[in-house]
């Protein structure tokens, strides 16, 4: 039968029991993990903020997209009411030239 050995229980040295080295290299891998954490939050936050700007850049894009529609549909517009009042000008002036035309009713002055 093998005898397998329990595995030894290691106990952190209390800060009380820690030389000035031993704090200071336990200080340096406390800063250590800090910034492992601190880095992988931030790149945590970077790509949830750039996921966030992407969708924002589409959002903006697709604004631009309707724009862009909407001026093309005002110009057609713009040249339909131009059409128009180049129209009415016109008989305006065809108007203009009938009404001068018409010989006075001289009968009329006469009585």
């Amino acid at each position: 039968m093998t005898h397998t050995r329990e595995p030894e229980l290691v106990l952190v040295k209390s800060i009380k029991e820690m030389d000035r080295e031993e704090i200071e290299a336990h200080l340096s891998l406390i800063r250590m993990r800090r910034m492992s954490a601190a880095l992988e939050y931030a790149a945590g936050k970077n790509l949830k903020l750039g996921k966030s700007a992407d969708k924002v850049k589409q959002k903006l894009e697709r604004q631009y997209d309707m724009l862009g529609k909407e001026i093309d549909r005002l110009d057609v517009m713009i040249d339909k009411v131009e059409q128009r009042m180049i129209e009415i000008e016109s008989l305006k002036q065809e108007l203009g030239m009938i009404v001068e035309s018409i010989v006075p009713n001289t009968a009329d002055e006469e009585e």
